[in-house]
């Protein structure tokens, strides 16, 4: 990986007072008529530790894509997470099964009479395992071993090669009687999840997280304690560049183009990058703290009339939730 240490391009080292912070973001430039259409974003993440709630986070080695509003007529802001729809081109994300089980448990099998609940994931010697419970009033212990790979059309799988129900190996014997799981598990497809025969099949785009995000995966693997996630764009024929912040951390986010929001500011033809302010290898960001996380920072300007904001990790905020840190 680039050591990108802390070079950077020349900008204007200035501290901002609140009344010219707030002129520079109403008038850093104008938006096309393109971006106002849209009202899209180009993003581009390194090493950044995204906090999707107080129990899931997503550790980002590298993120290309673009970010645009989820709700019809309403500008993407910062204040309202479920707002924010984030397009990945091409990225590389890892999580803890831990923090996977939790995002299946709470958004993906979060409905009455789901047929599986209590999902808890571990790995070892490079299998993924999954234990749960199956049924309803008098539910029954399922373990699930297998690997994890990506399919064709950009899902994730989990190929299982050893079903069990509490102690009892089943998976020779539902072969012989012609059974799968999935004529006994009847899962609600439209939240994310399905059973294709024995085997488990993850469509990231249609899990309901805030901020939503869309992305094709074209490549699963486990490494250490961790799942990672590459995505790339289905047509690598038209591969989009790499955008240029305004200073070059080992961990940023930069935001370009397109109508942003947060608190009562809106940046037209946005220029805003944010980095850690102690020059980390990794930042810790939240949506749902973003405000405090910028408050505990400054900001400087850049010459082309963008932002650049300092900011510490949401960890190091007063009602920070520590769990789920990066390892």
């Amino acid at each position: 990986m680039r050591d990108h240490g802390a070079t950077t391009r020349p900008f204007r080292a200035i501290r901002l007072s609140a009344g010219l912070l707030i002129r520079l973001v109403l008038l850093s430039g104008v938006a096309t008529a393109a971006d106002r259409a849209s009202g899209h974003t180009q993003v581009q993440m390194r090493h950044v530790a995204l906090r999707v709630d107080k129990s899931i986070v997503f550790l980002i080695d590298n993120l290309r894509g673009e970010l645009f509003g989820s709700i019809p007529a309403k500008l993407p802001t910062f204040d309202d997470k479920s707002s924010i729809s984030i397009r990945i081109e091409r990225a590389t994300i890892a999580v803890s099964p831990a923090n996977l089980a939790d995002l299946i448990n709470n958004y993906v099998l979060a409905y009455k009479d789901s047929p599986i609940s209590n999902v808890q994931l571990t790995i070892s010697r490079d299998k993924l395992i999954l234990n749960a419970n199956i049924g309803g009033k008098a539910p029954v212990p399922m373990t699930l071993e297998g690997s994890v790979s990506a399919t064709p059309d950009g899902l994730v799988k989990f190929t299982t090669s050893s079903i069990k129900m509490g102690e009892l190996p089943v998976k020779s014997l539902m072969e012989i009687f012609g059974i799968s799981a999935q004529r006994i598990l009847h899962l609600s497809e439209n939240r994310g999840m399905k059973m294709v025969g024995n085997d488990i099949v993850i469509n990231l785009n249609q899990i309901a997280l805030a901020p939503r995000i869309y992305g094709s995966v074209v490549e699963v693997r486990i490494e250490g304690n961790q799942i990672v996630e590459r995505f790339d764009v289905p047509d690598k024929s038209k591969p989009r560049s790499n955008l240029a912040p305004p200073i070059e951390r080992a961990s940023y986010m930069y935001y370009r183009g397109g109508i942003l929001a947060f608190g009562k500011m809106t940046m037209r033809d946005a220029d805003l990058e944010l980095v850690n302010k102690e020059n980390k290898d990794w930042l810790k960001f939240s949506f749902d703290q973003y405000n405090e996380q910028l408050v505990a920072g400054y900001s400087r300007s850049t010459s082309s009339f963008g932002l650049i904001s300092f900011v510490p990790d949401y960890d190091q905020m007063p009602i920070a939730n520590k769990k789920g840190r990066p390892q």
